[in-house]
This record gives C-alpha cells, structure tokens and sequence, in this order.
C-alpha cells in the first residue's frame, strides 16, 4: 500500500506513521510538508492507495492550490480509487462543512477527535466517516439551512441593508408579526439577541 501523508508539521506525519504501524500491514510513505511536495507526488507517483491531508497548508498559488481540499480534489483527478482523510484542527462549523462538502472524503477528522480507535476505523470504514465533533458541525449546518429559507433569507438581506423589522411587511407581503416571529426562530438558532449580531452571524455563516 502505497500512503501520502501531507502536513507541514514533520512531527505529526510521524505520528500519522506510528498510528499505521499499529495496524501491522505493509505499506510505504510519501511524506510532503507542503502543498507544493504534496502537488509533485500526487502528479507523478505512479500509484496512491490512502492520503492524509491537513486541512491547513501552505498555499502553492502556482497551481491554486490554497487549502488541503484543493489537494483532495487533485487526487480525485489522478487516483480515483485512492482513499481520502482530511484532518483539520479547526472548530469552525462553517469551515468543517466546507471542507465536507467540497471535498467529499472518505473520511473527515477534527484534530481533537484524532485517537488511535476513530484512526482505525476510518481506514477500514466503508462508507464516509466522519468524527464526532465533524458530525455536530455539519448538522448544525444542514439544520440551519433548513430554517435559512428563501424568504428568511429576504429578511435578513433587508435588515442587513439597515430596514427596520417594522418596515419590511410592505416589501415581503407578510404581517409585522410574522417576520418578528422568523426573525425570533432565527435569533434561537445562531444563539443571539439582537437582529445586529443575528446579520452579522447570518453573513459569517454564508446565508446572505
């Protein structure tokens, strides 16, 4: 089996590397520290069966590559069948989905979640494996934009262009009421108190 493993911490790759060893198959490594070393394996090794990416990484901007995505999406090119991890340190939930749904990994991993269990068993995990706190990130994600609609997303464009609440009935057709009752739901779900911190995390989050 031959591995890619891509982080630009050397120290990591080589607890990537013992993780492995545990499983007790043979295997060989390429070990690319950046986007650029990462670019020349995966272009020209003849053959890759499994890819550990970090998500963070330098960017190689000659050939846009800015994100660990960026080589997911390169390997899908030249190695279909290779088995893709992505690992990234970040709790962002927007960012985590991104990553998901750009990327499409075989497996997706929130550096906190890494142990040597979830390390096992998204290398034999048939379908994708997600780490627990990825699971949480994208349903909270999936969940708001099942309540982000179109017409929740009309108000908050209004609000964000400085209308009151009060003002918005006449260009959406709807009771006063009834916006301030979108704008309530929509106020729980971003866990905020106020309709500027709800734009401000409306327009964080990619609904507007």
């Amino acid at each position: 089996m031959k591995i890619l493993l891509v982080d630009d911490h050397l120290m990591t790759i080589e607890g990537y590397i013992a993780l492995l060893e545990r499983e007790n198959f043979s295997f060989s490594v390429l070990k690319a520290l950046n986007s650029q070393e990462a670019y020349r394996f995966i272009t020209s090794a003849g053959h890759l069966d499994l890819a550990i990416i970090d998500y963070q990484l330098p960017e190689y901007k000659e050939k846009e590559i800015f994100s660990g995505v960026d080589l997911a999406l390169l390997i899908k090119k030249h190695h279909p069948e290779c088995k893709i991890i992505i690992i990234t340190a970040s709790h962002e939930a927007t960012i985590i989905y991104d990553i998901y749904r750009k990327a499409q990994p075989d497996a997706l991993i929130i550096k906190t979640d890494i142990s040597y269990t979830n390390f096992k068993e998204c290398l034999k995990y048939e379908n994708q494996y997600l780490s627990i706190t990825a699971q949480r990130a994208i349903t909270s994600i999936v969940d708001n934009q099942r309540l982000i609609n179109d017409t929740n997303r009309q108000i908050l464009s209004y609000l964000k262009q400085g209308f009151k609440v009060n003002e918005l009935s006449e260009h959406l057709l709807m009771s006063t009421s009834g916006i301030q009752k979108r704008i309530t739901k929509m106020k729980l779900l971003f866990n905020v108190n106020d309709v500027q911190s709800l734009v401000k995390e409306a327009v964080k989050g990619g609904f507007i």
